[in-house]
């Protein structure tokens, strides 16, 4: 298990404009989705407070649903979208797993960087899915890895993944952002 932190201590996390410095984040991933109209449903694990939601309804997507381990993370999801689903569930849980195996476009946005078993979390994708995620080259109280390259993301995860792209996004501070396919 990874250091998950208590709700409120992600919360208190995102002060300070930190919806600001993700909204490139968040822009260029609703670029790697298929077109609102050509595209089902988008789940989006660890969901968080629902910043890239709001990102997702503004850009025209209505058919999501939001994961997180967080009761509290999902009542403020639902505050800032309340048209879109939301589902507490832990990622690691077989439970949670089993709700995500009829899906087929999976979003992840500095997420896995938190959970010592990140590639658990992937290998329970379907097959053939797409996969959209973010990790950063930064550590943090909550963060159990960050990764110095892109090409230390593409080794940890290639096993799972075929990379069809990935761009860095900052200076300095960044995150590394990819879309691939579950095989």
């Amino acid at each position: 298990m990874g250091r998950e932190g208590e709700p409120w201590e992600y919360i208190g996390a995102y002060k300070d404009g930190v919806f600001d410095r993700l909204l490139p984040l968040y822009k260029s991933v609703v670029k790697y989705l298929p077109l609102p109209h050509e595209a089902d449903t988008i789940v989006d694990l660890g969901c968080g407070i629902g910043m890239f939601t709001e990102v997702v309804f503004k850009a025209g997507y209505t058919k999501y649903i939001g994961i997180d381990f967080s009761p509290t993370m999902i009542g403020r999801s639902k505050k800032r979208v309340p048209e879109a689903k939301f589902i507490i569930g832990d990622l690691r849980d077989k439970e949670t797993q089993k709700i995500i195996e009829n899906y087929k476009i999976f979003v992840s946005l500095e997420v896995l960087e938190h959970i010592e078993n990140d590639l658990d979390i992937i290998a329970a994708i379907p097959v053939n899915s797409l996969v959209i995620f973010s990790v950063p080259n930064f550590g943090g109280e909550f963060h159990v890895r960050h990764f110095n390259s892109e090409i230390e993301v593409i080794k940890r995860y290639n096993k799972l993944l075929r990379f069809d792209k990935y761009i860095t996004i900052g200076n300095g501070v960044k995150r590394f952002l990819f879309k691939g396919i579950r095989y």
